[in-house]
C-alpha cells in the first residue's frame, strides 16, 4: 500500500530525486511528487524507470513525474543528465535529493576508476551539487531551493590517505561507514563553499532510518528497524517543510537539527572537498569545479 506522507504544496517547482527505486527513495519521491514538485527521476535502466514513473506518479495522485535517464556511478553520465535538465528547466532547480546508495559486499571499481560505494555515496553527491548549483540558485530566486543529503548515523572510519581502500582491506561495512561520515562533511563545506549566505540555496544531510533493503542486505544485515514511509519523514521534512527555511549546513535525525560529531573539523571537511573535487575535475576536464 503506497503511504500518504503529507507535505506542503509546491507547484511550479522542480525536483531530481535519485535512489526512488530503493525502498526510502520511493517513499522520498512518493512525498515530493504529492506536494506538487514536477519530479525527476533518476534510472539507469530505462524501463525500471519508466515503470517507477508511472508507480510514483499514479500513487501520488496524478503527479507530474518524469524519468532522467542516466547511471549515477558514471560522472560523465551525471554531467549529461545536469546537461539535458537544464535544457528542460532553464529557469531553474528548487530540490535536489541525494539519496542514491550503494553497498557491495566485494570491492568494485567503476568505470571512473573509483570504488563503487565512494563513487556512488560520495562522488555522485558531490558532483551533482556542483553541476546543479547554477539551475538552483537560479530556482532559488522563487521562494528558495534546498539540497538534502541522505545519509546516516551509521557513519565513521573515514580515512583521508586511503578514501576507497585502496591501502587497506576492502570490508563493505566500513567502506559503507565511511561514506555516510563523507556525506556529512561533505554538507557541512557545501553550505558554506558552494551555496553560501544570499545565494538562497540550502544544504543539509539527515539520516533517514533503518528499512529492510537490497542495501542492507548488502551490508550483511537481513532485518531493519523501520517502515520506508517512516524513513522517509526527515529527508521530506528538510524539503518541503516551511520551518527549516533558511536553515543549512546541519545535520538531523528524526526530524531534529543534531550536532553532527565530524562536520566540526574545517581541516578534514576541507581535505575531503579538496579530494572530491579533484576526482570531479580528472573525470569531467579541468577547471570545471576550479572557483570551489
Amino acid at each position: 500500500r503506497l503511504s500518504r506522507t503529507s507535505s506542503p504544496k509546491m507547484p511550479g517547482r522542480v525536483a531530481l530525486v535519485t535512489g526512488a527505486t530503493g525502498e526510502i527513495g520511493r517513499e522520498i519521491a512518493l512525498g515530493v511528487a504529492r506536494a506538487g514538485y514536477t519530479t525527476l527521476l533518476t534510472c539507469r535502466d530505462e524501463a525500471r524507470g519508466k515503470a517507477l514513473v508511472a508507480d510514483i506518479s499514479a500513487g501520488s495522485g496524478g503527479g507530474d513525474v518524469k524519468l532522467l535517464h542516466g547511471d549515477l556511478s558514471s560522472l560523465s553520465s551525471i554531467s549529461v543528465m545536469v546537461g539535458t535538465l537544464g535544457q528542460k528547466y532553464p529557469g531553474g532547480v528548487q530540490l535536489l535529493v541525494n539519496n542514491a546508495g550503494a553497498s557491495e559486499q566485494k570491492r568494485v571499481v567503476t568505470g571512473d576508476l573509483l570504488e563503487l560505494q565512494f563513487g556512488v555515496n560520495v562522488q555522485a553527491y558531490f558532483s551533482l551539487m556542483v553541476l546543479m548549483a547554477p539551475l538552483l540558485i537560479a530556482g532559488a530566486k522563487e521562494g528558495g531551493a534546498r539540497v538534502v543529503n541522505v545519509a546516516s548515523e551509521y557513519a565513521g572510519e573515514l580515512d583521508l590517505t586511503d578514501l576507497q581502500f585502496e591501502k587497506r582491506r576492502y570490508d563493505a561495512n566500513s567502506a559503507y561507514k565511511a561514506t555516510k561520515q563523507a556525506d556529512r562533511m561533505m554538507t557541512a563545506t557545501a553550505a558554506t563553499k558552494l551555496f553560501p549566505a544570499g545565494s538562497g540555496v540550502t544544504v543539509n544531510a539527515c539520516h533517514p532510518g533503518v528499512v529492510t533493503s537490497k542495501l542492507l542486505n548488502g551490508l550483511g544485515m537481513s532485518q531493519g528497524f523501520d517502515s520506508a514511509s517512516k524513513a522517509a519523514e526527515t529527508p521530506l521534512f528538510l524539503a518541503t517543510d516551511p520551518s527549516v527555511a533558511g536553515v543549512t549546513g546541519r545535520y538531523f535525525v528524526a526530524k531534529k537539527d543534531t550536532k553532527c560529531r565530524f562536520s566540526g573539523d574545517a581541516k578534514a571537511c576541507q581535505a575531503l572537498w579538496e579530494s572530491c573535487k579533484a576526482i570531479h575535475e580528472r573525470v569531467l576536464g579541468g577547471g570545471s569545479a576550479s572557483e570551489l
